[in-house]
């Protein structure tokens, strides 16, 4: 399908342009084109194919190139062409976008094999009635041939009844018509069989290749950013909880408010800051707000034992720093936010999704 027969469109409606004002001022996560929102929301933009004639044009507003005012052009598009509508989505849980963009490749092996049976079937018809002449060929062998492929197309999902998208339609029509060797008046025609066969067999390899570029090409360095920016957030947590659960708790100004100060309180001040900048490594939800809270809890304590005094140490235990600390960053859940948080999203798939 060529450029001019499609139609690009956007959502109009307050939540999709909030959505779209939120992806760009999104940064792109490690290089890819999914992003991440400061608060460690996901986003990516999604295009759908739609059915001309189906979408309303008071909910969209046109992407392609205007010659004419927006209406005009909506309503001339929406009706002449296939159209490829944007729309932003957007995940709260780095596991939910883990799964969705599964589900988009698995959808997409399946895609390429419906294309792959239509290359194969027409490959052989075309051999076929090139080794055989049309009218010596009975119509009732011709008619097997065509229920034969009725029912190859129905095994992979392509049932003229159920798909929506155009390019499959096209895809079914011809190579099922080719199949009888007949023209539109149910007449013997060699050239217009042939015809139908190789123009099934371009609507094929056109939606393979979309199907590879447009997904394949897109959604497999988004899974594997997704997939890195989990691990990513979990260990970083892991390394940081255990770090605060084993020696930073523990450590003398923390635990006693009235121990004096010495000189090696330098380095619980460096080791508190570099606990920190590791929590910067954690990006997306559901990990990023706890990484940030514990954050800012150890940037309060540096705060305080940079004073270097008696007093400092004291406002850090009534200001409940220390117990902040705990409270967030323990890896025992029964304690700590960091430790809740690993443990209710252990796995990917949960064993028993509600």
């Amino acid at each position: 399908m060529g450029k001019e027969d499609k139609y690009f469109v956007e959502r109009r409606n307050v939540s999709s342009q909030e959505k779209l004002k939120r992806f760009m001022k999104a940064e792109p996560l490690y290089g890819t084109a999914a992003r991440v929102g400061a608060d460690g929301n996901i986003l990516i933009m999604r295009w759908r194919e739609g059915k001309r004639g189906t979408i309303n044009s008071e909910d969209y507003s046109s992407l392609t190139k205007r010659q004419r005012p927006d209406s005009a052009q909506m309503r001339q598009g929406l009706k002449s062409k296939s159209v490829s509508s944007s729309e932003v989505v957007e995940f709260d849980n780095v596991e939910a976008a883990i799964r969705s963009v599964c589900y988009i490749l698995e959808g997409q092996q399946h895609e390429e094999r419906q294309a792959e049976v239509i290359l194969q079937r027409t490959r052989y018809l075309i051999d076929f009635f090139q080794e055989h002449e049309l009218s010596k060929v009975p119509l009732e062998q011709r008619r097997a041939l065509q229920e034969e492929t009725i029912a190859m197309l129905s095994d992979v999902g392509l049932d003229p009844e159920s798909v929506e998208l155009e390019v499959k339609m096209l895809m079914i029509f011809w190579t099922v018509k080719g199949s009888l060797g007949q023209d539109t008046r149910s007449r013997d025609n060699e050239m217009i069989t042939e015809q139908a066969l190789r123009a099934a067999q371009r609507r094929a390899r056109q939606r393979k290749q979309a199907v590879l570029g447009n997904i394949t090409l897109k959604y497999t360095p988004i899974g594997g950013a997704f997939a890195l920016a989990r691990t990513t957030a979990r260990e970083t947590m892991f390394e940081v909880g255990d770090e605060v659960d084993r020696r930073l708790l523990p450590n003398v100004y923390l635990d006693n408010p009235e121990i004096p100060v010495w000189k090696d309180i330098d380095h619980t001040i460096k080791k508190i800051d570099a606990l920190s900048e590791m929590l910067e490594d954690v990006l997306v939800m559901p990990y990023r707000p706890i990484a940030l809270m514990g954050k800012g809890y150890l940037e309060q304590t540096k705060f305080l034992l940079e004073r270097r005094t008696s007093a400092a140490l004291s406002e850090l235990h009534e200001r409940g720093f220390v117990q902040g600390i705990r409270q967030t960053m323990s890896l025992d859940p029964e304690i700590g936010d960091f430790g809740r948080t690993l443990l209710k999203n252990a796995y990917v798939y949960p064993e028993n999704p509600s």
